[in-house]
């Protein structure tokens, strides 16, 4: 096609006219159109040129709109229009033999009805108590924006990832703090809206607060030292306290006894957000024997055969009325409870309670 038009070109220019410029036949400039126009969505288009010598182009006076040479020929290169209106520059082409200057003019459509599509389509977002992030994107042909009407929140909006992040605090106090998120797109009769309703749970309320406390550790059978108790009952107590929020917990006394000479233990828990259950790894190290600072694990034990087993995961679950975790993950016959590791092995202790057998749970106690 290229050459088809350097040949009428050259043709043209033999009879000494070319685009109602006074040319010499030594001295000669070509382009395929002055006139660019592009759709709302842009694109880039070929400006053919023919030349008998170097030329320079001056950029387009808006910043939607790139000029470049490309192999003797010019590309120009446009943006979406996500206004409402047309919009138009130019730019020039200046042979460098000749003061002659060649001006292009750029057309691009205005944007069509507005869209907006939200990657979330819940009209609805809970936070829980312990705060965080919530996210999703936007699609539109237009400009956006978000707001929402409450301090309480903060929002941030990135229109180069097209990105919405509603941030949300702790919830210190007894309130939900609900809001409406609204996302507008475009305006006028042209526009469109989608609203989300925003809302935080309170402590009371949250699954992962349920767990935080002071609990008492029921078992139907218990050993002391090497005494078998049979009579259920609790013989030990912790205080589960916030680790990282809304993640993970710190289980604090539990199987301690401050005359065995055991240093204060801490056992590790974690909060899975997918079930709103407490997870507990067997097998951690939770405190030291202070009596040569041997370090203490919490393991499981079958008391009949003091067999022990680690790397193990109980899971625990609220009772619907809160003042009950039950636990699940004990294989038949074994029981839990603290063991030092001195001389290559573990040790029951002499003066310690271990729950003897599968079906302890956890009862809210005094605060």
């Amino acid at each position: 096609m290229k050459s088809l038009r350097i040949l009428i070109i050259i043709s043209i220019l033999a009879w000494g006219a070319v685009s109602c410029k006074d040319v010499y036949q030594d001295d000669y400039m070509a382009i395929s159109t002055e006139h660019c126009t592009f759709p709302a969505e842009g694109g880039t288009q070929l400006i053919e040129v023919v030349s008998s010598g170097d030329f320079t182009i001056s950029q387009a006076d808006a910043d939607w709109c790139t000029v470049a040479v490309e192999h003797g020929d010019i590309s120009v290169t446009v943006g979406p229009n996500v206004s409402e209106s047309e919009r138009i520059t130019a730019f020039s082409i200046t042979p460098d033999y000749t003061e002659d200057v060649y001006t292009v003019t750029v057309m691009q459509a205005p944007a069509g009805e507005t869209v907006l599509v939200l990657s979330d389509t819940s009209s609805v977002h809970v936070f829980d108590a312990t705060g965080g992030a919530y996210r999703f994107s936007v699609r539109s042909n237009v400009s956006w924006q978000a707001v929402i009407d409450s301090d309480y929140y903060t929002v941030k909006t990135d229109e180069s990832s097209m990105e919405i992040t509603v941030e949300a605090p702790v919830n210190e106090t007894g309130d939900n703090h609900e809001a409406t998120l609204t996302v507008t797109a475009g305006s006028g009769g042209n526009s469109a809206s989608v609203q989300i309703a925003i809302s935080q749970l309170t402590k009371a309320q949250s699954p992962y607060y349920q767990f935080i406390g002071n609990w008492d550790m029921y078992c139907s059978e218990w050993v002391y030292g090497d005494t078998r108790i049979s009579d259920g009952g609790t013989y030990t107590s912790c205080n589960i306290v916030e680790n990282v929020p809304g993640e993970s917990y710190e289980i604090q006394g539990l199987f301690y006894m401050t005359d065995d000479g055991v240093t204060f233990t801490r056992l590790p828990a974690f909060f899975n957000p997918d079930d709103n259950t407490m997870e507990i790894e067997v097998g951690e190290q939770c405190g030291l024997y202070i009596y040569g600072m041997y370090p203490v694990y919490f393991m499981m034990c079958n008391m009949s055969d003091n067999s022990l087993q680690y790397d193990k995961l109980l899971t625990c679950t609220i009772a619907d009325d809160g003042n009950r975790i039950n636990v699940e993950g004990f294989d038949p016959g074994y029981g839990w409870g603290i063991f030092p590791y001195m001389g290559g092995s573990y040790s029951r202790m002499a003066d310690l309670y271990y729950a003897a057998s599968d079906d302890s749970y956890f009862i809210r106690g005094g605060e």
